[in-house]
């Protein structure tokens, strides 16, 4: 159909403001109903179920392990050498809900989980969470958790 003399529109972009949180919300229910996994990550001998691209899109370290031609690109399970089961749990639910809670008890799997697979978010987010000792009297020890929900960020 061509615009009339009448009608100047020739072209109308349309963008849903919340097609992404969508897609992300599909993703981690896929994820919770064991649907749809194409890789198995395995750190400390838990084994905790996936979606490449998921992955891919959350993490450089990923993206090049399933895109550039590493024998991990053809693999259905990969152990994670060097990440603890506990801080990839806690990366794989920021990957799919892009939310991460940071307590004094997770902290530090979580940190060494993010620099092994390159989330950089994570650390913006844990400078966020050392800036929020002050109000405590400098004393991480008084602060039960901190929370953080990244997706507006």
């Amino acid at each position: 159909m061509r615009p009339s003399k009448d009608c100047p529109l020739k072209a109308f972009n349309f963008e849903a403001s919340g097609h992404s949180a969508s897609v992300l919300t599909g993703l981690n229910a896929l994820r919770e109903k064991d649907q749809l996994f194409d890789v198995t990550l395995v750190a400390d001998g838990q084994s905790f179920g996936a979606h490449r691209v998921a992955l891919a899109a959350s993490s450089d370290y990923f993206r090049a392990m399933f895109t550039d031609a590493m024998l991990e690109c053809k693999q259905t399970q990969i152990e994670l050498n060097g990440v603890g089961a506990l801080g990839l749990k806690h990366i794989l639910d920021y990957a799919y809900t892009s939310k991460l809670t940071l307590t004094l008890g997770n902290i530090q799997d979580i940190l060494r989980a993010a620099s092994h697979l390159q989330l950089l978010p994570v650390f913006k987010h844990f400078h966020l969470f050392l800036c929020m000792w002050r109000p405590y009297g400098g004393s991480i020890f008084k602060m039960p958790y901190f929370s953080i929900d990244v997706l507006g960020s």
